[in-house]
């Protein structure tokens, strides 16, 4: 199991401190961070992003670089673009989260054009898309990601079930979030939970609303030796 961050939070000052945790972390169990300088990789070199991104790489952190694709809406061109701002303003980023993922069959070979130009462009990538909710399978065959956030609430993670069709695909190849998870006990269950439900990359926090990611859970550390625990187990 993984811990996928949704690393939203300005490295300077206080959240500089998030990001120095965050880093800390990453020798107790495998982390993916995404990185988000102004909705998208911002119009110029951020300073503050380009030292901190080195360090949090070197420490085994995986970058990857948060673009919104408005549910397929939003031109190929557009993202592509991005895609190319943030691997020239931040050499570190190893993939990329492509948010608002539609879920209709529909609009896959969108997403699947995505994935090819993104593992043409950076060996060994990381392609993580976000529909926050069930999608059509062809998401995961063809492949359009390689992974999918299947689940993104402040309600119902205890009530959370993989479509039928995620059992033909490895636990690796899907992602669960859940903001507004008050206590450490119900994040352990909820990663428990996840871990039976064989998802691969979980984030959980008691942020709320309107950004439950600008800073990490207030019982990160328990969330990070949660994982470390179940990855412990997996291997014996």
């Amino acid at each position: 199991m993984r811990l996928w961050v949704p690393a939203y939070y300005y490295p300077f000052g206080p959240g500089l401190r998030q990001w120095n945790h965050l880093i800390a972390s990453a020798k107790l169990a495998p982390i993916v961070a995404i990185v988000n300088p102004a909705s998208g990789p911002g119009d110029h070199v951020d300073t503050n992003f380009a030292a901190v991104l080195p360090r949090a790489r070197k420490a085994g952190i995986t970058l990857v670089g948060y673009i919104g694709t408005q549910y397929g809406r939003k031109p190929l061109e557009q993202v592509r673009r991005e895609m190319e701002t943030y691997l020239s303003y931040y050499p570190d980023i190893r993939g990329f989260h492509f948010d608002e993922q539609s879920s209709r069959a529909a609009d896959v070979d969108y997403y699947t054009e995505l994935y090819r130009d993104v593992h043409r462009r950076i060996p060994d990538a990381l392609v993580l898309t976000n529909p926050g909710t069930l999608c059509d399978r062809a998401y995961a065959a063809r492949p359009a990601a390689d992974v999918i956030s299947l689940f993104e609430n402040e309600r119902g993670i205890d009530r959370y079930r993989p479509p039928d069709w995620a059992g033909k695909f490895p636990s690796s190849r899907f992602c669960v979030q859940a903001h507004a998870v008050a206590t450490a006990n119900d994040m352990k269950h909820a990663v428990a939970r996840a871990a039976r439900l064989k998802v691969g990359y979980v984030f959980i926090t008691d942020d709320v609303l309107p950004n439950p990611y600008d800073r990490l859970p207030s019982y990160w550390d328990d969330e990070v030796a949660a994982v470390r625990a179940l990855n412990h187990a997996a291997a014996r």
